[in-house]
């Protein structure tokens, strides 16, 4: 069924009954159920990413996706040369009462966020993040919500809420991006 700039239906004989709410709901509902399972993909992807991290605090990946095509992907870690989280904060580090204060002090000093390198190594490979849907494990934080802005990203999809601030979030949809918090239904969907 296709509407052309008239509003006529064609294809359809006139005496053809056509509930046209009806048929409008159900097209909906399956660009929903579509748009659920690609989400669901994606979200599952950034989460293999994530594995990658060398963060002991939380580990974080995203996926930078176009037309449901994957053009870059990113996890949280230092840049090339510098010691990575796991290396400075060994087990008998992270037991100690200071851990928490003292990995926050490094993470602002040396670590790069997941949103962060996947969008930088789109730039390195030079591809437009121009209405782009970027998958996150975690809400963007307010940092990589301006670069998210300013790569011209037009959704954002994250797994869980970012437990330590929601300026992010807030500035995205400021911005007029959408912002999606996704829901695994199960393996139902």
């Amino acid at each position: 069924m296709h509407v052309t700039s008239n509003h006529k239906i064609v294809g359809l004989s006139p005496t053809t009954p056509i509930n046209l709410n009806k048929d409008m709901t159900t097209m909906l509902m399956v660009d929903e159920e579509k748009q659920y399972i690609w989400d669901k993909t994606f979200i599952q992807i950034a989460r293999l990413m994530a594995e990658h991290s060398t963060c002991t605090r939380k580990k974080v990946g995203a996926v930078l996706v176009k037309d449901n095509r994957i053009v870059s992907t990113g996890y949280n870690g230092t840049p090339r040369g510098l010691k990575h989280c796991y290396e400075i904060f060994t087990p008998d580090k992270i037991s100690k009462p200071n851990y928490y204060e003292e990995h926050g002090k490094f993470s602002q000093k040396y670590e790069v966020h997941a949103e962060q390198n996947c969008i930088i190594f789109a730039g390195k490979v030079f591809t437009s993040c121009e209405g782009c849907t970027l998958y996150t494990t975690l809400s963007t934080c307010r940092d990589c919500a301006k670069l998210v802005v300013a790569s011209g990203i037009s959704r954002v999809v994250y797994d869980e809420l970012y437990d330590r601030d929601q300026e992010g979030i807030n500035l995205l949809e400021l911005m007029g991006i959408q912002v999606d918090h996704f829901v695994d239904k199960g393996d139902n969907a």
